[in-house]
């Protein structure tokens, strides 16, 4: 859906929502990760597309940008242990519940 959006946002005469800070990683455009500033970044499927580079100018990002990773096996991105968790559905809603609350850790 984000992905339409991006597109449509390209439409001048259509635009339902402005996905100009949302840079959907994918591995046509995973080049262009370094040059991303300000923006929500998102990575589906990061095991099969993020590279020992790409993890490096995750690693080397100092606040310019946010990240949503999904991923099914570690990639060596440096996280606290607080911002893992799983998806899961309670009372017809889906919600997402921390694994660890570590203090120390932002």
């Amino acid at each position: 859906m984000l992905k339409s959006y991006i597109n449509d946002n390209n439409n001048a005469s259509f635009k339902p929502y402005n996905a100009d800070n949302i840079f959907i990683v994918s591995k046509d455009n995973k080049d262009k990760l370094s040059l991303q500033k300000g923006k929500l970044i998102i990575i589906d499927r990061a095991e099969l597309i993020l590279d020992e580079q790409m993890v490096e100018i995750i690693n080397a990002d100092r606040g310019d940008n946010r990240y949503l990773i999904f991923l099914r096996k570690p990639m060596g991105i440096e996280l606290s242990p607080n911002y893992f968790g799983t998806l899961c559905k309670k009372d017809g809603e889906l919600q997402l519940e921390y694994e660890c609350y570590v203090r120390g850790w932002a």
